[in-house]
């Protein structure tokens, strides 16, 4: 039930993206958005389909491209070519009927003719699917402006309107609570929202915005909330039946450095504790749970880098506080399920991430 409600309500939120929560006045400087984004002017997307997986992997042999779009960490590294979406995972538009694979690829005004005249040479089709990234990418970025009294989802909102809104619904809606479980390196706080409108017995945990880029994630989570108090009576029965816990954003030091400063920024904004090493870890590769098994790195400059030991980042470390010692322990509520949203890839993904064996209770 949870898994066709949770679709429900995405669809919910693109197509009803209207709703206003009136907040107290606060201010934003002027920032210069443009100069946080990477110099893709003219960049294209390009999409091919290729009818089995050998062709695919002798077409990614051919095009030899070292990285994917998503695992550039900073605008500074963006090259002529990458990999729109990683060719080693499946597709969202891949079949399983017609065995089709698709594959995207991010190209320079340069490289993306190359590519158009292999594709064709090779009898293979090239679709444009977006015909100019820095567009795309800057009509996402927040709008300007200096004073603002409210909080909208037609817009990218900072870390501290987020923790507004969050105080607000706290203080006007019954049976919602703010609580700070920590703060980060920077001395942000990291605030949790509660919202226990029955007692249930059983508790829902929901967090966004691990990865710093990822902008939607932490908006779907607090549209989540203003959907439950806004409409409860639409959803009174699921949200009768958990405690609900929200953590909009996991990783604000992050998410405010890729608003100000670099938009392709995806790691936390800690300081390296190697002399010369770079800033940041990736988060949700710090946890202290098959750490550095797969899919992690220990350069300090990757965008994968696991951090200098298991849960090093004071955001993990409250979150894992906050779970195991408060939650966990309570005899008359049961923490049942832990969401986390990230966003780009189009996939409902369940554990283990280390391997591709289940957990014993997966098919519940």
């Amino acid at each position: 039930m949870a898994n066709a409600w949770f679709h429900h309500l995405l669809l919910v939120f693109v197509t009803s993206c209207n709703w206003v929560y009136q907040a107290d006045a606060y201010e934003i400087e002027f920032v210069d958005y443009s100069s946080t984004l990477p110099r893709i002017h003219g960049h294209t997307v390009i999409r091919t389909v290729l009818e089995n997986a050998e062709k695919k992997f002798e077409l990614m042999k051919t095009l030899n491209i070292s990285k994917c779009f998503d695992d550039v960490d900073s605008k500074d590294k963006v090259e002529e070519i990458h990999w729109w979406h990683d060719p080693r995972r499946p597709h969202p538009e891949d079949s399983i009927e017609t065995g089709n694979h698709h594959m995207d690829i991010f190209a320079s005004p340069r490289k993306a003719k190359e590519i158009q005249t292999l594709l064709k040479r090779s009898n293979l089709t090239a679709v444009t699917l977006i015909d100019d990234v820095h567009r795309l990418f800057k009509r996402g970025m927040p709008k300007k402006r200096r004073r603002s009294n409210r909080m909208t989802w037609t817009n990218y909102q900072s870390a501290a309107t987020i923790n507004r809104f969050l105080d607000l619904v706290a203080k006007k809606v019954p049976h919602a609570t703010t609580e700070v479980i920590g703060k980060t390196a920077e001395g942000r706080e990291l605030k949790v929202l509660k919202l226990n409108t029955n007692n249930a017995a059983k508790a829902f945990w929901i967090d966004g915005g691990i990865h710093a880029r990822e902008w939607i994630s932490p908006a779907v989570v607090t549209f989540i909330i203003k959907e439950f108090v806004s409409n409860y009576s639409r959803h009174k029965t699921v949200i009768d039946s958990y405690q609900w816990y929200f953590l909009p954003l996991m990783n604000p030091d992050g998410y405010e450095y890729s608003r100000t400063k670099d938009r392709m920024w995806r790691k936390t904004r800690s300081p390296s504790l190697r002399k010369g090493g770079c800033v940041g870890v990736d988060a949700n590769r710090n946890w202290n749970h098959k750490w550095m098994v797969v899919g992690a790195s220990q350069d300090t400059c990757s965008e994968v880098y696991a951090g200098p030991y298991p849960e090093s980042e004071k955001c993990v470390v409250a979150v894992r506080d906050y779970v195991l010692k408060r939650l966990k322990p309570r005899k008359d509520v049961q923490l049942v399920a832990f969401y986390t949203f990230h966003s780009y890839y189009q996939g409902w993904m369940s554990p283990w991430g280390w391997t591709s064996a289940t957990p014993q209770r997966h098919d519940e």
